[in-house]
């Protein structure tokens, strides 16, 4: 009986090309990718989300599934998190003035300025943090 020599046999390789990126890095900054989002959350309020992710994917003109997939998410991620935000903001509301008569709708919209100026201090604080402010963040 004809032994094998293990020692040349092959344990086996692939020689497929290694799968594409799921997301990679985009040619646009972080900023300038919120600001697309927002201008069309503005533009178009009743657009289903879907709708308005391909119409910023369409701004990009081609590009990589990988980046597609990157603006996707973050696309998602942030719709996510300004609903969650503005449903909280609305239980706020809610809590500190419904049960009061005759409210002075000045002080619900004072409240609800103080409120957004948070979430725009917060951002730029975490901005300055990570070392990426820019020229016109002090808009």
């Amino acid at each position: 009986m004809t032994q094998i020599d293990m020692s040349q046999s092959s344990i086996g390789t692939d020689a497929r090309p290694l799968p594409s990126l799921y997301i990679s890095v985009l040619a646009v900054g972080i900023r300038d990718l919120a600001l697309r989002f927002a201008n069309y959350f503005r533009a178009f309020p009743e657009s289903p989300l879907d709708v308005l992710a391909e119409e910023i994917l369409q701004t990009f003109g081609i590009m990589q599934q990988s980046q597609s997939r990157t603006v996707r998410l973050a696309f998602d991620f942030g719709s996510e998190l300004l609903r969650h935000r503005a449903e909280l903001l609305v239980q706020d509301i809610s809590a500190r003035f419904g049960h009061m008569q005759n409210i002075d709708p000045a002080a619900i919209l004072t409240y609800v300025v103080d409120e957004l100026g948070i979430w725009v201090r917060q951002s730029l604080i975490h901005r300055q943090d990570a070392g990426i402010i820019d020229d016109d963040d002090d808009e």
